[in-house]
Parts: C-alpha cells; sequence; structure tokens
C-alpha cells in the first residue's frame, strides 16, 4: 500500500500563543523550498493543527527524508487516504497491518488501534471505532493486545477535510524553524563537534553561515572537501549555506616564529575569534557558534574559553558545552555526519600542536605574546584572501 500523504506536526509550535502563526509561516517556506529541489510534485498543504505534504509520484522516500531534516516538525505520519466509510477503513487497516508484520515477519508484536474523530458528524465515536477496526484486524492476525505500549500501532483520523490512516509515526527534529531565531556564523572544522553544534543550533531556530579556517599545504584539499559536505548536511535543513573558507596558513606561521609554542592553540583560537567576528558582522549575523565542549582539550579550559570570548562583540553559542563525547557521537550519527568527520584529514588546529598547551591561560601574558605580531594585517588578510562557497542541501 503506498503511502501518499505525509502528516507534519507540530512541537514547541503550540506553546508560541498569538506568535504561532508566524512560526508556521517559516516553517511553510522552509519546506516549500526545500520541496523545489527534493520533490517537486508535491504539494504542501497549511493547516491549524498541522502540515500536510501530498505526495507526488515517486517523492515519497525524498519528501520523508526533507520533514525529518527540518527543525519545527515534531512527529512524521506516512498516511494513506481513504473513504468515509467504515467497511473500507476495516479492509484498508487489515493491509495496513499485514505490510508491517510482512516487514519483520519473525517478530511478534503487540497491536493496538488510536483513532482521533475531529469531524463529529461521522457516526462512531473514537472508542467505537478503535473497537470495530481492531476486531477486523485479530480476524486475520492474531496479535496479543497493549493499549499503552504497543510496538504496533494503527492510527486512524477522521477530519473534516478528509480522512486517513496509517501504521508509520515517526519522530521529526522537533525544535523551532530554522530563521526564526536569527542568523549565525557557525565555525566549522572537520571534526565531530561542530557540525553536531550547528544542527543544535538550527533546532533552537538559527540560521547558520559557516566559516571554516584552512591553511594550505600543511592541511590538504581533501579536509576542505570534508568541510564542504558537512556544510552540505546542514544546508538540507534551511535550503542552502554559505560557506566562508579562511586563509589561515600565515597566522599559523607568524605564530610559530614569533610566540612561545605552549601558547599557540590559545593564540590560533583567539585569532579565529576575531575574524569569525568581523565576518558574522560584515554578514549580519547576530551570534557565533561553536562545538567546544568544557574540559574536552587544553583550549577548553573556563579560563582559556573567557580569554577568546574577550575578543568578540557577539555572544557565543556552544550548544555542546555539557555533552560527553558519546552523546557527540550519537548525536553525529544521527544526523548523517560521523563518518563524514572521522575521514582522516586533519584541520589546521592539528598543526605546530604544544607537548604541554596552555591550560589557564593569562590575559596580560596572551597580550604579550599577540604583541608580537602584526594582529590587524595578518587578520585583513586572511579576510581578503577568504573563498565563499554556495553550498546547497545534501538530500
Amino acid at each position: 500500500m503506498d503511502v501518499t500523504l505525509l502528516i507534519l506536526r507540530y512541537g514547541e509550535l503550540w506553546l508560541k500563543g498569538g506568535n504561532r502563526k508566524d512560526f508556521v509561516r517559516i516553517l511553510a517556506r522552509r519546506l516549500r523550498a526545500g520541496l523545489k529541489t527534493a520533490a517537486p510534485e508535491t504539494e504542501l498543504v497549511v493547516r491549524h493543527d498541522r502540515m500536510e505534504m501530498r505526495l507526488g509520484p515517486g517523492d515519497a522516500k525524498a519528501a520523508m527524508a526533507l520533514a525529518k531534516r527540518t527543525p519545527g516538525i515534531a512527529r512524521i505520519v506516512a498516511a494513506v487516504p481513504v473513504e468515509r466509510d467504515l467497511q473500507a477503513m476495516k479492509a484498508l487497516g487489515v493491509k495496513l497491518v499485514a505490510q508491517a508484520l510482512a516487514s519483520d515477519p519473525h517478530k511478534t508484536q503487540s497491536f493496538r488501534v488510536a483513532s482521533r474523530r475531529s469531524d463529529k458528524r461521522f457516526e462512531l465515536r473514537s472508542p467505537d471505532l478503535d473497537r470495530e477496526l481492531a476486531e477486523a484486524v485479530l480476524a486475520e492476525h492474531k496479535l496479543p493486545i497493549d493499549l499503552r505500549g504497543a510496538e504496533l500501532t494503527l492510527g486512524c483520523e477522521i477530519a473534516p477535510h478528509g480522512c486517513s490512516m496509517w501504521v508509520q509515526d515517526v519522530p521529526g527534529c522537533g525544535g523551532l524553524p530554522v530563521g526564526s531565531a536569527g542568523k549565525t556564523m557557525l565555525l566549522l572544522s572537520g571534526g565531530i563537534d561542530s557540525p553536531v553544534a550547528g544542527h543544535l543550533a538550527q533546532r533552537r531556530g538559527c540560521k547558520l553561515e559557516a566559516i571554516y579556517f584552512h591553511s594550505p599545504p600543511f592541511v590538504p584539499e581533501e579536509t576542505l572537501q570534508k568541510v564542504r559536505e558537512l556544510g552540505q548536511l546542514l544546508a538540507s535543513a534551511q535550503g542552502g549555506l554559505l560557506l566562508h573558507s579562511v586563509y589561515f596558513t600565515d597566522i599559523q606561521k607568524a605564530i610559530k616564529k614569533h610566540c612561545d609554542t605552549k601558547h599557540t592553540v590559545l593564540l590560533y583560537r583567539r585569532f579565529m575569534y576575531r575574524i569569525a567576528d568581523k565576518m558574522a558582522q560584515m554578514r549580519r549575523c547576530d551570534a557565533l557558534v561553536t562545538g567546544e565542549n568544557l574540559g574536552q582539550v587544553a583550549s577548553q579550559t573556563i579560563e582559556n574559553l573567557d580569554l577568546v570570548n574577550r575578543n568578540c562583540e557577539r555572544i557565543v553559542f556552544r550548544p555542546l558545552i555539557t555533552y560527553d563525547k558519546r552523546q557527540v557521537i550519537d548525536l553525529a550519527r544521527q544526523i548523517g555526519s560521523y563518518d563524514i568527520s572521522i575521514r582522516p584529514f586533519d584541520d589546521c588546529c592539528t598543526l605546530f600542536l604544544p607537548k604541554n598547551p596552555t591550560t589557564r591561560g593569562k590575559l596580560h601574558i596572551i597580550e604579550a605574546q599577540e604583541g608580537r605580531l602584526e594582529v590587524d594585517a595578518l587578520i585583513a588578510e586572511a579576510i581578503e584572501r577568504s573563498e565563499r562557497f554556495k553550498l546547497e542541501s545534501a538530500l
């Protein structure tokens, strides 16, 4: 039985009161933009309590992938429309359950029916409809009943605009629509953490641009390609993403030549923050986003995070600040970035690393180190030599 309708249910948007319509409008705009390329024959319909994707031929897989990747959607129901007729509903329910059981024939699944009758003109109340549909299914399939924790649920909705049934109800991304909280600049490396941080920022309504610090010839071009692919994954949630690749080689050479080795990583980070903050100002971004995690590496102690923050006019969001590494890896696998991130190509932060880096930097010491450098000139040259890449969705 081919699914022809995706029902997209809201989560947090229900808490927005009088502003809900603005969030719904942003979400609808994001989805329609994504459908133009991912599933062009699919129509998006906005209703007061949900959105619906009326699937075009062959669009089901791409439309489902888009819905799962789009922040603002709490659940996705893959449904089949049905006539407003009890016998038709029974017949469809039996077919849907048989199809679900055939997908895993060796598993005994507990079962229930969950119906909703928002159109009160239909003659049966929801409990009565549940019973009728369950009897029809159980006459064909001997399944244990579990009204609370069933592994297989047959859903049915009778609404004024039509009826539909389903057995597939999957979680969406959740959160808020991208763009509802403003625009941010993500410091994107080729590692595991930063793309996950970008994803979490998108879930809170942030539209992203990204900045990457590239150090040829010390870092191979494959690293830049890896970062571009990670950017494409994030672009899938917002219909495209602008990536700024900043030439960082000369800054690293200058630090290595003129500064004490133990301060290398902290000096790198302070330059990165300065450049990202200036780029954010130029691009009218409201905040920076990083994948930093408290205590994970030497540059991410409280003291060192405070020192890099002092170079920014904008607030810095660190969505992963309290996560442990296993949680981050699990999220990376969930969003599809992990296998890209672990490719064996280093980024610029691995260059010229000291054996004993500064873990609790002092401002007067770090400023004295930077006094040996032409800071403004190095920053200006790095920005001048930056490249921009318009990344399309990976879907």
